[in-house]
């Protein structure tokens, strides 16, 4: 079980009508909350769909920052803010002073095993000289990052994940989020192209908040380990 303020959860009331909506246009079943003594008790067995559906409003507000040009005006990362894993914003500005890799992440790709456990082995080395990892989870890459956000923290659980995980968002789009929008635009892709290509591509953000290099897909974090330690 779960529990929940009502006083400062009214999201769920504002949703209640597309949820209801999701749950009759995919026949799902959702367990009934309770509402004791104020408290909004929500099943377990009905979380991850209530996060669904969170994220669903989460996405609609983003898109609505995302149509807006002011990411092109930043000079650093630290200007932008994100949710995380458990949909707290959280601005950039806990990064400062810090060298940070930035990665789009999905737990059922191919390369899904080596990155986990090479960012991790990153983050046990350099985390007491100062290192941060943000990593993103996405869905826009054959759907191999579908679940919500409850079933990607049971995953990075199992896998001894320590870094910083944020919420679902896009990277690719007009619906893209930001803060990729700008890191985009800042480090460009291969040939010109600055479209995300696929899971795990990497952005390295030195101290001063600068996005100094990017990384495709297919180089192994363990790869990145010499650019890493010139800026720490």
């Amino acid at each position: 079980m779960i529990q929940t303020d009502m006083t400062v959860f009214p999201s769920y009331l504002q949703m209640s009508s597309i949820a209801t909506k999701i749950i009759r246009t995919y026949g799902l079943i959702a367990a009934t909350p309770l509402t004791v003594n104020k408290q909004l008790i929500i099943p377990l067995t009905s979380s991850c769909l209530l996060s669904k559906h969170l994220n669903f409003f989460n996405n609609n507000q983003t898109r609505k920052m995302s149509s807006d040009k002011d990411w092109k005006s930043k000079e650093t990362i630290y200007e932008f803010s994100a949710k995380d894993i458990d949909g707290n914003d959280v601005s950039m500005e806990k990064y400062r002073g810090h060298p940070l890799l930035v990665v789009n992440v999905a737990t059922h790709c191919g390369l899904t095993k080596a990155n986990y456990k090479q960012l991790n082995e990153l983050y046990d080395q350099f985390e007491e000289k100062g290192l941060r990892i943000a990593a993103f989870p996405c869905n826009q890459f054959a759907g191999q990052e579908p679940g919500c956000d409850v079933e990607i923290k049971e995953f990075i659980k199992k896998n001894g994940v320590r870094f910083d995980m944020f919420a679902k968002v896009d990277v690719n789009g007009d619906s893209a989020h930001p803060m990729y929008k700008w890191l985009k635009a800042k480090q460009h892709g291969f040939l010109g192209f600055d479209g995300i290509k696929w899971n795990f591509t990497k952005f390295l953000i030195n101290k001063e908040g600068k996005a100094i290099k990017r990384y495709a897909p297919t180089v192994e974090p363990k790869n990145i380990e010499p650019d890493i330690l010139s800026i720490l």
